[in-house]
């Protein structure tokens, strides 16, 4: 349980039980009614203080996605992203665009989805990416609380984000995050297990060396050069027992995709599929639930072994 859960439910439990409540009214000067509303009042503030924590975490989270999605557009189309002082505009008419159109879901919802100067439709990918961090950010918090390990967590998946995004739409893994990331997954993993670290140094080598052995083979052919540092970044912050389990989750992952997608003609049998999505989505389940998914699979196959 969080941080947030364990604070409301002992606060909520504190006094909970009509004979604590006696108990602490004999103690003092206030019946009972006193203090049940004293200790409503509590929890109704806390409750309060957890919602308003919920929602400045999802406007953070919606914010980084509206950076998100400028990297999204521009890194692809090889446009500068980090040049201060320069002012988004509409990708149609080149307008600029003004503080007011800027504000992450919020603008999009009350322009209807399109551009305040030539009306045409903005792809609907900047509110869903702007909400759908958000929500990441929401479950993470819940997830841990205010640790300090909060703050690598969102490291890790505002960098997968804008990379499963450009690799599904764009084949293509830039150097530009895909580098960045290998260093945030080296430095997180070591943050977060430093006493693993030869596990972590392993992964990274184990990581890279599987898809390069890949590529090497094939000339290119079967992966692409970005999977091998894809394949490293994983490595660093996973370690190479829970690489491992990633890998096997991409690869089962993508095969059911791609039969689905084979079954219903959605591709052909020698189409290219982007992989990078299916490493970095199995990375993040592995990330934050890779001991619960081995422990489950482990008793799954203790009850199927165990005679009957």
């Amino acid at each position: 349980m969080s941080s947030i859960g364990q604070r409301a439910f002992a606060s909520f439990r504190s006094f909970r039980k009509e004979g604590e409540v006696a108990s602490a009214a004999r103690s003092t000067s206030l019946g009972e009614n006193e203090i049940w509303k004293h200790y409503n009042l509590k929890n109704g503030i806390i409750i309060i203080m957890q919602a308003l924590e919920i929602v400045i975490m999802f406007i953070f989270g919606a914010s980084i996605g509206s950076f998100l999605n400028v990297v999204i557009y521009r890194l692809p189309r090889k446009l500068p992203f980090l040049r201060f002082g320069e002012r988004s505009h509409c990708p149609f008419c080149k307008k600029t665009l003004e503080p007011k159109d800027l504000i992450p879901i919020v603008s999009f919802l009350f322009l209807g989805g399109k551009c305040r100067h030539c009306k045409k439709h903005i792809s609907a990918q900047y509110i869903l990416i702007e909400s759908i961090t958000g929500l990441f950010f929401v479950a993470i918090f819940l997830y841990s609380g205010w640790t300090w390990q909060l703050l690598a967590q969102f490291a890790v998946v505002s960098f997968a984000i804008p990379l499963i995004v450009i690799d599904a739409r764009h084949k293509i893994v830039p150097d530009v995050l895909s580098l960045p990331f290998i260093v945030v997954a080296l430095v997180v993993g070591l943050l977060l297990h430093p006493h693993d670290w030869i596990s972590i140094l392993l992964g990274g080598v184990i990581g890279a060396g599987f898809f390069f052995a890949q590529w090497f083979v094939s000339k290119g052919r079967w992966i692409g050069s970005g999977d091998i540092r894809l394949g490293a970044a994983m490595g660093f912050l996973l370690g190479w027992e829970h690489l491992l389990l990633a890998l096997t989750l991409a690869y089962l992952s993508g095969t059911v995709v791609a039969i689905i997608a084979l079954l219903f003609r959605l591709t052909k049998l020698k189409s290219t599929i982007a992989f990078g999505p299916y490493l970095l989505v199995a990375t993040i389940v592995a990330f934050f639930f890779a001991q619960p998914i081995i422990d489950w699979y482990l008793d799954l196959i203790w009850i199927v072994m165990s005679p009957v």
